[in-house]
């Protein structure tokens, strides 16, 4: 489990914390008195929202609250009585009643789609499975929010209501074919346990029940035994060449063709360009790529840092895109490049592919075409074209890519408030970096991502970095006093400043974990180094950022949700002053409704 995140406790007293502080001493009764009359009119509106949600949480109301407490605002700049008082009232009068308009809209399409579904015939027991996931209270907004859109409009949505269509088309279908409920996949289809089963799986039976009654329809069920014989001999075991949930799926293609059955045949039992035989040779070659691929990671020798994909995910893939990831893989290998030899666009572009921000390596890529690189880097860079076309197939386009890469400077700011929301000191690191330009950003970006890695990789869990955390004052106070070393550093920025942070570019080229908390003078040293090192890909490569009081799932959702938004946003105006961010991050007009056949078309 993520290590707890202080600011989702419980808290009661908006001055319960830093009471003492000498900001707050300046301050009068009657201006706290003043503050704290509109921070209880801005919660009295989230708690009367939550009341009255489906989605919104009690979880959501402790978020909000701590947002509002004057230590949180002096963290992103609101220092005197003055300033506080007007972000206060903004946000009682602007931004949490856009929140709450957008988690009530969110709302209403996510119950009106499951309705919906219902109505197409889901099965009461789905539906309310899918309402009371929405209701948990274990899931901030922002992260239900990050589901409905990533998955749920752009993927689940409209895959469940295909199949539910074909579901009334078949059934149709059954009643007109003769001898139909004696075929076994019809039998499955309308078994007692289909309508509990996944979405994935029901498919499955679904496309095995049209193949198996059209094999019938045409009188070809011996041919259909053939070849589907044929396809589960090579879709199972461990030596599987074709992905498990394609086999009905080709099937269905194959005996609802309109052609002839000699060509079937031949198609079944052909060798040539095209036949089955050279189609499995195909998958064959790809499988083969994957296994040298793995044998490769074993053995370390391939650059940890690619993007490893498990068997079932790589079969899953169309075939262009497993020989991509093939190919990208060797490119990787430690020992045929050298990562000094290798021009530093190139690794950028790595990088950036390794983070799945496609947007950010697609401009480097596009960079990277008109500078004068050798024979071999330029076909590096076309392998690494193909392998970012290719993934960025295999992922559903959302109403976000599609809102983003209409408006990329008015989706950053957006991006920006709902960092915002989500933690006060990430929000004022992330700002002063974009300040300092793109680069910095960038590199800022590669060290927060570079924990995501940590995670995935098995090196770091919670308790690692708790006792890593207590260690690090200590330790830097050592590094401050006697310098850097050769060896692994575990330092604290906060207290310390940049003296704390590694200098890459004089050398000092070993691993560094950083610890940052909501000091704004460590997050202004941090975005100065992150500025000052932004071509040092040693600095990116080895150093990871742990935000303090910052949960792994937060990480991870700013990481992989937030941070292309705002690296395209920041790419596409150039430049923007700190002030700015800090002024029009919450003037952005609300995102228009989709229409009901936008959101049926989600995918």
């Amino acid at each position: 489990m993520p290590t707890p995140v202080p600011h989702l406790t419980e808290e009661t007293d908006f001055h319960a914390e830093k009471r003492e502080s000498s900001r707050e001493a300046e301050d009068s009764p009657q201006q706290r008195a003043a503050r704290d009359q509109i921070r209880a009119e801005a919660m009295e509106k989230i708690r009367s929202a939550v009341a009255g949600s489906k989605i919104l949480t009690e979880k959501d109301v402790s978020s909000f609250q701590n947002s509002l407490r004057d230590s949180e605002l002096e963290q992103f700049g609101h220092r005197t009585h003055e300033e506080k008082l007007n972000w206060l009232r903004k946000s009682s009068s602007q931004m949490f009643p856009n929140v709450i308009a957008q988690a009530r809209e969110m709302e209403s399409r996510f119950f009106s789609a499951v309705s919906s579904l219902e109505g197409d015939g889901l099965d009461r027991g789905s539906a309310d499975r899918w309402r009371d996931f929405m209701r948990k209270g274990d899931k901030l907004w922002f992260s239900k929010q990050s589901f409905l859109k990533n998955k749920f409009f752009a993927d689940l949505y409209p895959r469940w209501k295909s199949l539910l269509r074909q579901e009334r088309t078949l059934q149709n279908k059954i009643s007109s074919v003769k001898g139909a409920d004696k075929i076994a996949e019809v039998a499955k289809f309308k078994g007692s346990s289909y309508t509990g089963a996944s979405l994935a799986t029901r498919e499955s039976i679904l496309h095995s029940a049209f193949a198996a009654l059209a094999a019938q329809e045409k009188g070809r069920s011996p041919l259909y035994g053939e070849a589907r014989a044929r396809l589960l001999a090579v879709s199972t075991g461990a030596n599987r060449v074709l992905s498990p949930t394609k086999v009905n799926l080709w099937l269905r293609r194959i005996f609802e063709s309109n052609a002839d059955e000699q060509l079937i045949r031949d198609f079944i039992d052909g060798d040539g360009h095209g036949q089955l035989g050279w189609l499995i040779n195909q998958w064959t070659e790809a499988r083969a790529g994957f296994d040298g691929v793995e044998k490769k990671r074993q053995n370390g020798k391939i650059s940890p840092t690619f993007h490893f994909v498990t068997l079932d995910t790589f079969l899953d893939w169309h075939y262009d895109a497993r020989m991509a990831y093939v190919k990208e893989a060797d490119n990787r290998d430690v020992e045929n490049a050298s990562e000094a030899a290798t021009p530093g666009i190139l690794l950028d572009i790595r990088r950036e592919m390794d983070m799945r921000d496609w947007r950010s390596a697609q401009a480097l890529i596009d960079k990277a075409k008109t500078l004068q690189l050798s024979e071999e880097n330029r076909r590096q860079v076309a392998s690494m074209q193909q392998y970012l076309n290719t993934q960025r197939v295999e992922t559903p386009k959302t109403t976000q890519d599609e809102e983003h890469d209409e408006s990329p400077q008015q989706d950053m700011h957006k991006a920006l408030a709902e960092l915002k929301q989500i933690d006060g000191g990430l929000y004022d690191m992330y700002v002063r970096a974009m300040a300092r330009g793109p680069g910095a950003l960038s590199a800022l970006g590669a060290l927060m991502y570079n924990r995501c890695w940590t995670r995935q990789n098995s090196v770091l869990d919670d308790s690692d970095e708790e006792q890593l955390r207590q260690r690090s004052k200590d330790e830097t106070q050592e590094i401050v006093d006697h310098g850097h070393t050769k060896k692994f550093e575990n330092n604290q920025i906060d207290g310390f400043g940049t003296d704390a942070i590694r200098d890459h570019d004089k050398g000092e080229w070993s691993p560094q974990v950083l610890h940052i908390g909501n000091d704004p003078a460590a997050h202004e040293a941090l975005a100065a180094k992150c500025e000052a090192q932004q071509n040092n890909r040693s600095f990116k490569y080895w150093s990871t950022l742990i935000p303090e009081g910052v949960g792994y799932s937060q990480h991870q959702y700013v990481v992989f949700n937030l941070q292309w938004r705002l690296k395209s946003g920041l790419r596409s105006a150039g430049s923007i002053s700190e002030q700015e961010l800090l002024l029009t991050k919450n003037t952005t007009p609300a995102t228009q409704k989709p229409s009901s056949e936008a959101l049926a078309t989600a995918a």
